[in-house]
């Protein structure tokens, strides 16, 4: 077993171990190659089922095969796909360069910076804490609908038995980091890549390791 074995498999652990201890659990998909190498991981993880909603903020901004892609393993692999998208802001057209015209000082003139934090914060925040529209994709019909589930999803908030975030916030790094270097699996280049501190199984039998979930970094070779 080499190290991105290990890797790829202390991932799975992390990921069982934070459904296990979230209320309300979902993953945040952006169809990027880390995001969809995490989604690889719960599938995996989950022999096969992911057990929690995918989440993505549609920007309109992203390639429209991107798109295509995104709703074609939704419906390949059966995923609760939810979207979000900041629709009042898109339909006044309060939006980059679509604003650029205004003249400085104006209140409706938005930067890029100021436009990715309207469509993209803004409406990744409703979206998690269900103030806004979320629309599920029908894997019946192939079309999205209006979901009407309200209740405020925990990407990032303490789970149950943690009692501080920085806590909360290492077990997080710790899944990216994993993920990170798990694209190495899967596109089959990087072979000199550093596995960073993450989270190792326990030895422990399941029966005997307390509901809190327990994490112990791994030491970087030098």
């Amino acid at each position: 077993m080499d190290h991105l074995d290990l890797l790829e498999q202390q991932s799975v652990y992390i990921l069982r171990e934070a459904y296990k201890h979230f209320d309300q659990m979902c993953m945040l998909w952006s169809i990027g190659k880390d995001s969809t190498v995490l989604l690889w991981l719960a599938r995996k993880a989950f022999f096969g089922h992911v057990p929690f909603p995918l989440v993505h903020v549609d920007t309109s901004y992203k390639l429209p095969e991107m798109i295509a892609y995104r709703d074609r393993l939704a419906m390949e692999y059966q995923l609760t796909m939810i979207v979000g998208q900041d629709e009042e802001s898109l339909a006044a057209g309060r939006t980059f360069p679509a604003t650029s015209h205004l003249p400085v000082g104006h209140p409706d003139k938005l930067d890029r910076v100021q436009c990715c934090s309207r469509l993209k914060a803004g409406a990744l925040k409703a979206t998690l804490q269900g103030t806004g529209v979320r629309k599920r994709l029908n894997l019946k019909t192939g079309a999205y609908e209006i979901d009407p589930n309200r209740t405020p999803w925990q990407p990032c908030s303490v789970p149950r038995g943690v009692t501080t975030r920085r806590k909360h916030q290492r077990v997080m790094i710790q899944i990216q980091s994993c993920a990170a270097i798990c694209v190495v699996r899967i596109t089959g280049g990087g072979a000199q890549v550093q596995p960073p501190p993450c989270a190792a199984p326990s030895a422990t039998p399941s029966s005997q390791r307390s509901t809190r979930a327990s994490f112990h970094p791994v030491k970087r070779e030098r």
